[in-house]
């Protein structure tokens, strides 16, 4: 399984957002300028963020976008779900109907496991996570955010 740009491109628009701090709005122009993302898909993946209910939009000449929850209530996997859709290493895995062996395929009973397995280490980590992981790397940096 591969991520997609919009999954790990949208990973990358939240942690700018949560290091930006709690009610701080960035533009577009300016995160896909120091992520060096085009700001047309940048908007793409805002759009998905913002309808599941993760960022806020402020719109007009000084808009942006903030977070809209905690970044300790975010996790991975809300964010790589609401970008990339079921996130399953097989389709057969969490929908047998696809596929006409299911029933006697232990090799679907494995992937369904490793799926499993995976979201659950996608839900274990926060975007609060990431942001302390940044600041680990990055000690003392307060303005230049390329992730």
């Amino acid at each position: 399984m591969k991520l997609s740009t919009k999954g790990r491109y949208g990973t990358r628009f939240m942690v700018r957002l949560a290091l930006a701090g709690k009610g701080t709005t960035c533009t577009l122009k300016e995160i896909a300028r120091d992520e060096d993302i085009s700001e047309k898909y940048l908007w793409q993946i805002a759009r998905g963020l913002r309808d599941a209910g993760f960022i806020h939009a402020a719109p007009g000449a000084h808009g942006g976008y903030r977070l809209a929850r905690d970044p300790a209530s975010l996790t991975l996997g809300d964010i790589l779900a609401a970008l990339e859709g079921e996130i399953a290493l097989v389709d057969c895995g969490s929908r047998p109907a696809a596929c006409r062996r299911s029933s006697d395929c232990v090799a679907r009973l494995v992937w369904h496991e490793v799926t499993q397995k995976f979201r659950a280490i996608l839900d274990d980590i926060r975007l609060a996570d990431l942001v302390e992981r940044y600041r680990a790397l990055h000690p003392g940096q307060t303005s230049d955010y390329a992730i």
